[in-house]
């Protein structure tokens, strides 16, 4: 299978699965759903000539990470298994965080962690009378999501690149589609939520599983890293 019609079945599943959820069609929700993950899993399992040795080097991390992001979506199915759920992706920001790390440079950039810090603690305190008992999983977890958008800024910056810009929308469109789960699930529930944290969702992990997989990459990487 070629690289370009994976991606476009992954359009076409993702499409489908979103539209079942609109529907309330769970039966064909619930296969189409794991199904897109499943595809866009494919990406950096499939498509590894012309990656970056570095790349390549932290490709299985990343493989992983994105099993813990299909287990959280099956997870998620059911509303009694959120805490689950949320354990799932957890562990999956803490690998793409670790990947993000390091394949950067040494410097800090603290500007960006300054200003997520501050939207962070913002959005919690806005969530936190409605959290009751996923209070405390709830702060972990932006914590985790806080640290790989960081870690992210960090990469992006050091390799000053197209690549670089992709890490940086990628993450904040995990994040911004988290952040729409929480806002439907604690605040204000709204039809539309589905479409946009699936829409975003995927297409974050999409563009993740594409910078981790060859040979359509348009610029090569340039610092090093060790595991």
């Amino acid at each position: 299978m070629q690289k370009n019609l994976l991606n476009i079945a992954i359009a076409v599943c993702a499409i489908a699965a979103i539209s079942a959820s609109y529907a309330d069609d769970l039966r064909w929700f619930w296969v189409l759903k794991p199904l897109t993950t499943i595809l866009i899993f494919l990406l950096p399992l499939l498509f590894t000539d012309g990656l970056p040795s570095n790349f390549s080097h932290f490709r299985k991390k990343i493989l992983v990470a994105l099993l813990f992001c299909l287990a959280g979506d099956v997870f998620l199915l059911n509303d009694e298994y959120f805490a689950l759920g949320l354990g799932s992706f957890l562990i999956a920001h803490v690998l793409f965080a670790y990947v993000f790390y390091k394949l950067s440079n040494k410097k800090l950039y603290l500007l960006p962690l300054l200003v997520l810090l501050a939207i962070a603690l913002t959005y919690y305190s806005i969530l936190f009378p409605k959290l009751g008992s996923l209070a405390l999983p709830v702060a972990v977890y932006f914590c985790c999501i806080i640290v790989m958008c960081w870690q992210s800024f960090r990469l992006g910056l050091s390799l000053k690149n197209a690549k670089g810009l992709g890490f940086i929308i990628a993450t904040n469109l995990f994040v911004i589609s988290d952040s729409v789960i929480a806002a439907n699930k604690f605040l204000v529930p709204f039809s539309a939520s589905s479409i946009i944290v699936l829409a975003l969702y995927w297409l974050s992990i999409t563009l993740l599983a594409n910078l981790f997989s060859g040979p359509d990459i348009h610029s090569k990487m340039t610092p090093s890293a060790e595991a």
